[in-house]
Order: C-alpha cells, then structure tokens, then sequence
C-alpha cells in the first residue's frame, strides 16, 4: 500500500483518488500513476542493473538477489530479481512486486567462451576453426554489442568482431616517420607489456576499435573476459526449459523471497526519492484466493468402442496420468482413434541410432494399435545425416524428403513422417525442425518429430511414458480425438458452449529476435465442437513486428 504525507496525517493515494470515473478523471489517473511509477523506480535505477524492467543487484547484497549457472557449458548465468509497478485497485494505487528472473552471460574469458561454443578444448583452437565457424559474426549479432575487460590493463571495451588473421601475422605500422616499423600484434604484446606471457599467438585477436574502423585496436583473444552483468543471447526451448524449472516455485517458497523484495523496497522508500515526494511503501497486502476446479479430460476405458468414458482431471499442480482407473488395466483409450496407415521414418542421427530408432517405433507401433490406430511399419529407417550440411539453410533436408517419398513408390503417401532429430532442442530449431515444417507445409504430409535424449538410457526407447506422450499428438495429427473437455459431474463440454454454439479462439503474434528484420509470423486457433476436442489452426507470415493480424 502506498500513502502520501499530508500535513501532520498520512492518507492512502485511495483517498485522495476523488471525482467520478469519467473518461476525463481515468485520463487524470493514469497520468499520475505513471508519475508516481518514476517517482517510485528512481531508487532502484540509481542502485540495481535494470533489464527489460526489472532490476537485479549486481553486487548481490540484497537478500533478494540471487545468481546460479545453467546450463551444460557453463557460459550462461540465471539473475534473480524483481519487477514493480503501479497498478489501479478497488481501493486505489496499490505497488505491486514480483519476482523477476533472466539470463546473464556469464563473466567468463572470451577464448574459453569461445572454446564451449566450438565444444573444444581451448589448445585444441584455431584460426581456420575460428573463421569457418563464423564466430565473429555469432559475437556480434543482435543490436547491442558485448563489452570485454582487458585483464592486463583493466580497460573495458566494445567487442566489434573477431580478425581473421592470427596475431602472430597481423601486422601494423608503429610510429611516424623515419621511426615507422611495421610489427606484428603478437611482437607488439611481446615489447610493450614484457611480462604478459602469450601462449596462443596462432589464434585471431579481437577488434575492439570503434565501429568505422574496428582494426584500430586488436587485442589477443586470451587477454579478455566479458563483464559481468550483460543479458545472454541464449535463447530457444531449451533454455525456456532451464528458465521454467528454476522460476516455478510453491507458494510457501516465493512468499519469503517478495517478503526480502517488499522490505527493500519499503527501506528506500522511506530514505530516497519517495521520501522526497511524501511517498511511503507500507507492508505487504493480504488478497484471499481461490483455487478453481479442475478440468476433466473424459477417455475411454479401453479400445473396445462400447467402453464407458474415463473421467481423467488434474491434481493440485496441474499434471494427470493416462492410467486406467476402477479395475481397468493399462492405459485409457482415445475417444476416436485416427485411421492410420504407412509410416516413413528418418534418421537424421548417426547409423548407430538406427536401431535405437528403431526399437521405439515398434513400441509405437504396439501402443498405437492397442488403441485403435493401424500404423504400417515403415520397409525402411531412411539416413538423413547427408543433408545436414549446415549450410543450405535446411534446404537438403527439404529436398532430401521430397526425393525419398518418390524413391519409396509407395502405393499411397505415408500417413505420418517420423524423424529422429540428433541435437539439443536449441541446435535442432535452428534449421532441421524449420526445414521438416517447412516440407510438411509444402506436401500437407504430417509430421513428428522425435527427440534422440529421449531414447537414451533408461528406460529410453520402451519407455511408455514417451510414447504414450508421442501418440497423443500422432491422433490428433491423423484427424483423431483424444478426449472430450468438460466440468466434473456436468457432462461433456463446456457449459456455456452447451447452452449456445460457442467458438473459442486463441491468437498470438510471434516476433524475430531483437535487431532482426526477418518476417514475424501470426497464428490462430479455433474450436470446433463443444467438446473442445476439435481444433482448426491457421499460421500466416507477415511483415517484421508487425503486431496486427491482417
């Protein structure tokens, strides 16, 4: 809660938010909490690292601020801080707090940041790696470049690229006049700092000049470490993964940590800017909640079409298992499982992962049958490691594809596309998964992809849990229904699409990422039953940032 000094008595922003709700008034309002929004973040600014609106203590002497490496190279760091704003209540201007979480790059020297990247060792480097790799151009994509602090000297400069020469070659002209002398940047190190040892002059150095001429300063790439504090370009599903695992937290485990957030605040509000303004953070508000009753997924008992449905709802944190219940055996069974019919597969791992592969589409085999769908086993595991060249764009995938369903002579197209993908989800989506969409979207030919993490060691390709994971989306891809929705003890659907024809839709507008000008993409998806079991999608590109759906 937030009050303000009047006189010698303290009175909430709640009472002294008078006059009618008129258009007029709320316009009033909102500029006045977006005063008091300055007003209340000036502190902060002045103290904490602000990124995309949250602050984070660099020092870490708060006893909100916290920091921990993720990730497997050890290159990127997960901040904990926290994010407040002002918001409008029924009891007026309330600051609301929450905590906040993103990913730092980790203070680390560049060449061993360089090496993790490489997934080499550091001696094993070298400047023809370094330039084939285009890692220069991976240091510097986005619209903000890092900085880098030069452990020999202290200073901090712009990272603007990567040479592509070895500092024992590149050379430069020292002096003016009859004292010109062309030397190199390894004999430069060598003469001006003697007691700064070299040990990898056959690596490129870093351009560190300013953006018109960034060969004016190059320094050796193991003199340099990034600084602390600079968001990480990390992105994709799978450090959404890492991000999600670590932020999501019970109650009685956040409480604490926006108990220390609401402390700190109220300290600077009390001695800071807000003081000045007559501005005072008062304790922690109390709001009682609810908790909602969950949504029931009705199946069937089993794959006999007379079984009786199965009632399957969410326990407490929003997960259900698809095991029968009530004396049946097994798993419960789809509401109206797909027609099936042949499967082409695609090895886009080594030819040791054939069999691996292999092994988990006979398990999805069985499984699917037992539930009503009749997938053909495909006369062939295809090889799909030629075409990751890495430099097509995914083009070879699209084409190899093409190409294998007219080889296969098959009497009908296949029903579904089954590809076994190598990488981490990161280095998949950044062109395999594209280019297997990308056919899919050209041949109307469903596809699913399959993740070779999950088949590895126990239980790994007979794990049912996959595969029973896997089939939920292959029946809904082949025109099956899983389940039908509804409210416990109310029947199927939801009751306001039973009293009249509703249409659910759901649309979101995804962006490229920062300083990029490729094309955003906008997507759609409606129900159409009101079971809320079956789903019509449309995807659409369109100009970059564009928010708007055409």
């Amino acid at each position: 809660e937030v009050t303000q000094k009047k006189g010698s008595h303290n009175m909430t922003l709640g009472e002294l938010w008078t006059g009618e709700r008129s258009l007029e008034n709320r316009e009033a309002q909102r500029a006045l909490m977006s005063v008091l929004d300055v007003v209340l973040k000036q502190d902060a600014e002045r103290r904490f690292l602000a990124v995309s609106g949250a602050f984070y203590d660099e020092r870490r002497e708060s006893a909100w601020a916290m920091m921990k490496a993720v990730g497997n190279d050890g290159a990127t760091q997960l901040w904990f801080g926290y994010r407040q704003s002002i918001v409008n209540t029924e009891s007026g201007p309330m600051l609301q707090l929450d905590r906040a979480a993103t990913l730092m790059l980790a203070p680390i020297p560049v060449i061993e940041f360089i090496a993790m990247k490489l997934k080499m060792r550091v001696d094993q480097l070298s400047t023809e790696r370094i330039v084939e790799k285009r890692v220069s151009a991976k240091l510097t994509e986005g619209n903000k470049l890092w900085s880098v602090e030069l452990t020999h000297s202290k200073r901090v400069h712009k990272l603007q690229g990567i040479d592509d020469k070895p500092i024992s070659e590149r050379t430069f002209t020292k002096g003016e006049g009859d004292e010109a002398r062309t030397m190199t940047i390894a004999d430069y190190f060598a003469e001006t700092f003697p007691t700064v040892q070299l040990r990898y002059t056959h690596l490129p150095g870093l351009l560190c000049g300013p953006k018109k001429d960034p060969h004016r300063i190059i320094v050796p790439l193991e003199l340099a470490k990034f600084m602390a504090g600079q968001p990480s370009r990390e992105r994709g599903a799978e450090m959404a993964q890492i991000m999600i695992k670590e932020t999501c937290q019970e109650p009685h485990q956040k409480f604490p940590a926006l108990e220390n957030i609401g402390r700190s605040v109220a300290g600077q509000s009390q001695q800071g800017t807000a003081a000045g303004f007559g501005l005072d953070v008062g304790r922690l508000e109390e709001v009682r909640g609810r908790i909602l009753p969950p949504f029931a997924c009705y199946y069937r008992e089993n794959a006999n079409p007379n079984a009786r449905d199965v009632a399957k709802m969410a326990d407490q944190k929003g997960g259900w298992n698809l095991r029968s219940e009530g004396g049946g055996r097994g798993d419960v069974a789809f509401q109206k499982p797909a027609a099936g019919g042949p499967l082409l597969a695609v090895n886009f791992g080594s030819r040791g992962d054939e069999r691996t592969f292999g092994d988990f589409i006979n398990n999805l085999q069985r499984m699917a049958e037992q539930r009503g769908i009749r997938l053909q086993p495909p006369r062939q595991i295809i090889d799909g490691s030629r075409a990751l060249s890495g430099r097509s764009g995914g083009e070879d995938v699209v084409k190899l594809l093409s190409n294998e369903i007219a080889r296969a002579g098959m009497g009908e197209p296949p029903c579904l596309l089954l590809c076994l993908l190598p990488g981490s989800l990161c280095e998949n989506g950044k062109q395999l998964y594209p280019a297997i969409k990308r056919w899919h979207a050209d041949t109307g030919i469903p596809t699913q992809c399959v993740q070779k993490s999950k088949l590895v060691g126990k239980p790994g390709a007979a794990n049912p849990q996959y595969a029973a994971g896997v089939l939920l989306k292959v029946n809904l891809k082949l025109g099956g229904v899983n389940q039908y929705g509804g409210v416990p003890r109310a029947g199927y659907g939801i009751p306001l699409m039973q009293d009249l024809p509703t249409m659910v839709l759901g649309s979101d507008v995804h962006h490229p990422a920062p300083g990029s000008t490729k094309a955003s993409y906008c997507a759609m998806v409606a129900s159409l039953d009101k079971e809320v079991s079956s789903f019509y999608t449309a995807v659409n590109e369109q100009p970059s940032r564009t928010e708007v759906m055409p």
